[in-house]
C-alpha cells in the first residue's frame, strides 16, 4: 500500500457488461471477496430489515434497508429514483437517509432519493403492541410489504 499516498489500492478496469469478481488473498488462501454484476433496467424495489419485532417501550429501533433492483434480482446502482416509505402501525420515523455525503435531503420524511440504488429508513417502535407494515414506492415500481411485530 506504499505505492498509493491515499492507502488505496486502484485499478482502472475498463467497462464490460457482466461479472467483476475480486477474490483477496493472503497466503495464497482466500481472505476476501467481492462481486460486481451489470444489472438490467430497474423494475424492483426490495426492503430488507434487521429484526422482525420490537418491544413497545418508545426506545427499540429496527432499520429498513431499502435496495433497487433488476427483474432478476441483481443490485441496480445507477438508477437513483425517489422512493416514498408507506407505515402504518405503532411506530415512528427516526430518519430516512441515501449514504451519499453531500446529501441535503431532510431526515424525518417518509421519502428519500436513492443514492447507488440504496436508502435505509430508522423506525422506533412506540409504547403500544401492534403490527407494522412498510412498503416503499417509486415512480412505476414498488415493494412487497415487510411486517414487523411491536411486542
Amino acid at each position: 500500500m506504499a505505492d498509493w499516498p491515499d492507502h488505496i489500492a486502484k485499478w482502472a478496469v475498463p467497462f464490460v457488461a457482466g461479472r467483476l469478481e475480486v477474490v483477496g488473498l493472503n497466503g495464497g488462501q482466500r481472505v476476501a471477496t467481492d462481486l460486481l454484476q451489470t444489472s438490467g433496467p430497474l423494475a424492483a424495489i426490495q426492503l430488507k430489515s434487521d429484526r422482525s419485532s420490537l418491544k413497545a417501550n418508545d426506545t427499540d429501533v429496527v432499520r429498513v434497508e431499502l435496495q433497487l433492483r433488476d427483474a432478476a434480482g441483481i443490485p441496480v446502482v445507477t438508477a437513483d429514483r425517489e422512493v416514498i416509505f408507506d407505515i402504518t402501525g405503532p411506530v415512528r420515523i427516526l430518519g430516512v437517509d441515501n449514504g451519499w455525503e453531500s446529501s441535503v435531503q431532510p431526515y424525518q420524511v417518509n421519502h428519500v432519493v436513492t443514492w447507488q440504488g440504496r436508502a435505509m429508513l430508522l423506525l422506533q417502535a412506540q409504547d403500544q403492541v401492534g403490527l407494522v407494515t412498510v412498503t416503499a414506492r417509486g415512480a412505476e415500481i414498488s415493494s412487497p410489504a415487510i411486517e414487523l411485530k411491536i411486542e
